[in-house]
């Protein structure tokens, strides 16, 4: 692998890992020098030559496109989960304050039985908070 990248800068006409900035810049030299509606048809393979080996070298620095777009492609599913996870949030807080409220409202209904006349009710009132309550604070 070695090797091959040496010929990839050697192509380049660069000296084994030179920077980005310097691949880049030869590339662009180069092509404008090699490009066979510049130079001719005659030198379209040396063309094709340092055109391969800026691409690998690219590949080789960056990661090939299609490696970019899987990374582009997993961040785009992380965040989408993300807003899901985040929307069944709040899905479930509104549940729980649903929840809340319908047993104020119950504990409320229970709390006025307690000042019936009748004992029967009263009796069952005081039952039912008192499982009410339990099992609300049992949940704490």
């Amino acid at each position: 692998m070695a090797a091959q990248r040496e010929t990839w800068y050697s192509a380049l006409e660069l000296p084994y890992g030179a920077s980005w900035d310097d691949v880049r810049s030869a590339f662009r030299r180069l092509a404008r020098r090699y490009h066979p509606d510049v130079a001719g048809s005659e030198w379209a393979s040396h063309f094709q030559t340092i055109t391969d080996a800026y691409a690998s070298l690219r590949a080789e620095l960056f990661g090939s496109p299609s490696a970019k777009a899987e990374r582009s492609a997993s961040v785009a599913r992380e965040s989408r989960i993300d807003e899901i996870l985040a929307g069944a949030e709040r899905e479930m807080e509104d549940i729980m304050r649903e929840a809340d409220r319908i047993r104020r409202e119950k504990e409320k209904s229970l709390l006025l039985r307690l000042h019936s006349r009748r004992l029967d009710v009263r009796l069952l009132a005081m039952d039912a908070l008192f499982r009410l309550r339990s099992t609300t604070y049992a949940k704490r």
